[in-house]
């Protein structure tokens, strides 16, 4: 269901999918996916392994470090929110909504991030995330350069993709992904 201006509107398949083109990917294929540590990018790039195997590079913003002590063991939200309130009342710092809120979703995220790696370990392939602003053509390029991709086939997330001054390149062949 959505909205289209002032109504209401449903979209329904208009009949088969068409046919795939291209070769299968294979466990010889590299896919660098952006937006791919989290959200339904990260479930599309598990399903991904899962049936395909390919190596994956996912491209990311949220950077991975050590979880904080204060946060170890805690799952429920209103206690990891507690542990963040009082970790910066220990601190010094005023425990605003805002900065409980950021402390609780950098948590939060790092463990997605960290639960969709074993995710894609668990389904076979191997993968490597690299915490980056795909928006910065430099920082990208200076990220990937050790990596040695070669000719990747870039997937992007809604919403992040490269700007035309990125480093990115197209796909050898089709790939059901944005090249």
């Amino acid at each position: 269901m959505g909205r289209d201006g002032g109504r209401r509107v449903a979209l329904t398949p208009a009949g088969d999918a068409p046919a795939a083109t291209g070769a299968a990917l294979t466990a010889d294929d590299l896919l660098v996916v952006t937006g791919g540590g989290r959200g339904i990018t990260a479930r599309c790039a598990v399903a991904l392994a899962r049936a395909h195997r390919p190596g994956l590079l996912l491209l990311g913003r949220t950077a991975l470090g050590e979880e904080p002590a204060w946060a170890h063991g805690l799952t429920d939200a209103a206690a990891l929110k507690a542990a963040a309130v009082a970790h910066l009342k220990a601190s010094g710092e005023k425990p605003t909504p805002k900065r409980v809120e950021q402390l609780y979703g950098a948590v939060v995220g790092e463990r997605e991030v960290r639960r969709t790696l074993a995710d894609i370990r668990a389904a076979g392939s191997e993968v490597e995330y690299l915490a980056v602003d795909i928006t910065d053509a430099s920082a990208t390029a200076a990220a990937l350069a050790p990596t040695g991709s070669g000719s990747p086939v870039w997937c992007t997330a809604p919403g992040s993709s490269p700007t035309s001054s990125s480093p990115r390149r197209r796909p050898p062949r089709s790939s059901g992904c944005s090249p």
